[in-house]
């Protein structure tokens, strides 16, 4: 027995009569997380007089734990049948819930659920609606509904969580949790991160809606948290303890659930984000990440936000009232959620979580709170902390690196909390008027701007084409401080003694001389230049090696998407979106084609199709 085993009768099979005025209690009978706990399993199932046995995996949990609790129990002569779903990339759908009602025999009165995040939520689900019991025998630590009384399920295509029961043994043999794939052991790391920003957003909500609020539980969460970080050193290595810390702070954070009786205390903006990006994976038929890798990069994101509250929050005594125009709205909705938005329009229809008068009123109220808020916040994490916890685990923490693309993370920050009516940071950046300039701020998006020097302006390499974009370019610059984006400039740059180059040779024609007029930026672009703050590269030739030098260092790393513009499409524009391909695979690469021009009109129309072929997003 480990030293540092949780007793879990502090927790089960009593009334906790608690300070907040309710009666709080969790119906799990036992809870194993040790060595060798499958062998122990076969008296829990005699001890509760089961006679209908039925093991229910997929092909993945079976090999991982089902094939050992067969044999366990064949050991002990107890008769069970089983189900085991024949794919490894089980969705917890109508189809899979239409596979259980047809296989599970009426007289089934126990479900030995082998798995984690999918098995146990569809057999919690059927299990409830079928009032039988069910033990969950877990295969990873990697979420934490294995305690809780909810089963987020996809049905009709929206991730709906539903109320039900819990189940009445749960067994985490320390053997399998640590062999588990290192990707879920951090995605349960990751889901018991996602709190700090789940408290945040009940306290919220408590403060702005006088929602309900438990400080013991709340405790308890923090306990898991806690419990976490403090053994996050050592999961890298599969340490058996420190795996098996996560997976008891996951079952606590579950019960703290069962005591609030939904996942208000564990569930957050953090959670709708995940949920919101597995939607559109599924729609779009695409792998994701497990659920709590996403809701880990969905704390970074929110995490950054809440420490922007004071920014956000700097004129709320003097914002406009609300105007909420709902036909705008449905129409973006069924932009960003596709066959979906049916769903989430009729929550809204039936809640009205953005009328007017609801914002209003909420508005006040976060006014007169405002330095309240703004403390909680501070008493937050650091985004910067979280991801460097994950990256030591080598875990991702941005979008970027699980699939999520930048606009997919911009539109769940404007529409994920439309999927539940529960308050949090999200809702609250509507409220202020804030949410859309949050989601067009909440990624680092870089804009290089090439060559736009007189010379290929109107100088010596000069053309009527480079002329006409130059308006086009200021806006983009414009745009792009307006969300307080980093601009970063090339400037082609070339001695007395450029005729002797191996480009001179090549083009005799001297330009962009360091010091001379056509080596300056053209005058529209050199007054939208930040000369004390922008990075501006000197380059000798079309790619910039000082440009590719801090790219291959990570200047840029955290950049979910650079856009290039400038001149020449077809030379230098190219070149330079080919060194942030090479360097920075992963990150979205944009091409804008009306502010950008070649040599030739021609040329210019290829090297755009040429960077398309290289999966340049050229637009």
């Amino acid at each position: 027995m480990r030293r540092d085993m949780r007793n879990w009768d502090e927790y089960l099979k009593k009334d906790i009569n608690c300070e907040c005025g309710h009666i709080h209690n969790c119906q799990i009978s036992d809870i194993l997380v040790e060595k060798n706990a499958i062998k122990r399993l076969p008296e829990l199932v005699i001890a509760g007089g089961y006679r209908k046995i039925c093991i229910v995996s997929d092909i993945k949990t079976q090999a991982a734990a089902g094939d050992k609790v067969e044999e366990t129990l064949k050991q002990h002569n107890i008769h069970y049948y089983k189900i085991v779903f024949e794919t490894d990339a089980l969705v917890p759908d109508e189809t899979a819930l239409e596979l259980l009602e047809a296989q599970v025999d009426p007289e089934c009165d126990l479900i030995l659920a082998v798995g984690s995040g999918t098995i146990n939520d569809l057999c919690k689900y059927f299990s409830f609606q079928r009032h039988m019991d069910y033990f969950i025998i877990a295969t990873a630590p990697s979420m934490d509904g294995y305690a809780s009384n909810v089963a987020p399920l996809i049905i009709n295509n929206v991730k709906t969580t539903y109320e039900v029961g819990m189940p009445k043994a749960i067994i985490g043999e320390l053997e399998i949790l640590s062999k588990a794939p290192m990707s879920m052991i951090t995605a349960g790391v990751g889901d018991i991160l996602g709190k700090y920003v789940c408290l945040a957003d009940w306290k919220l909500s408590q403060i702005i809606n006088g929602e309900y609020h438990c400080s013991y539980v709340e405790n308890l969460i923090r306990t898991s948290i806690e419990t976490v970080v403090n053994a996050s050193e050592k999961i890298k290595s599969r340490d058996e303890e420190s795996v098996g810390a996560v997976m008891e702070a996951l079952i606590l954070s579950g019960i703290g659930m069962s005591y609030i009786g939904n996942s208000r205390p564990a569930s957050g903006s953090e959670h709708h984000l995940s949920h919101y990006w597995e939607m559109m994976f599924l729609q779009a038929d695409r792998p994701c990440a497990w659920h709590g890798t996403k809701v880990a990069v969905g704390t970074v994101i929110a995490l950054g936000l809440y420490h922007r509250l004071e920014e956000f929050l700097a004129d709320i005594d003097t914002a406009k009232a609300s105007c909420f125009d709902e036909e705008k709205w449905k129409k973006n909705i069924e932009a960003a959620y596709g066959v979906a938005a049916c769903g989430v329009i009729a929550l809204e229809e039936k809640v009205h979580k953005n009328a007017d008068s609801g914002v209003n009123a909420r508005r006040k109220i976060i006014a007169e709170h405002r330095e309240e808020i703004l403390k909680m916040a501070a008493g937050l994490p650091d985004a910067g902390e979280i991801k460097t916890l994950l990256e030591e685990m080598g875990a991702p923490s941005l979008p970027k690196e699980i699939g999520v693309p930048p606009k997919m993370v911009e539109n769940s920050i404007l529409y994920a909390k439309e999927l539940r009516n529960r308050y949090g940071l999200l809702q609250l950046l509507f409220d202020t008027g804030k949410l859309e300039y949050a989601a067009k701020t909440a990624q680092k998006k870089i804009l290089v701007v090439v060559d736009m020097q007189n010379d290929f302006v109107d100088g010596a390499l000069g053309t009527g084409e480079a002329v006409q974009i130059v308006d086009n370019v200021v806006k983009k610059i414009e745009e792009y401080r307006k969300f307080n984006c980093e601009v970063v400039f090339t400037m082609d740059t070339h001695t007395d003694l450029y005729l002797r180059t191996q480009e001179g040779e090549k083009l005799p024609v001297p330009h962009c001389i360091k010091g001379t007029a056509g080596w300056e930026l053209c005058g529209k672009i050199k007054e939208s230049a930040d000369a004390a703050n922008d990075r501006i590269y000197e380059k000798v030739t079309f790619g910039s090696d000082g440009f590719g030098r801090d790219l291959e260092q990570g200047i840029y790393r955290e950049a979910a998407e650079v856009e290039l513009c400038g001149l020449c499409t077809d030379i230098c524009v190219i070149s330079n979106a080919m060194l942030v391909k090479t360097f920075m695979p992963e990150t979205l690469v944009t091409v804008d084609g009306s502010c950008c021009a070649g040599v030739t009109p021609a040329s210019h129309r290829n090297a755009l199709e040429a960077m398309k072929m290289c999966q340049v997003n050229v637009i």
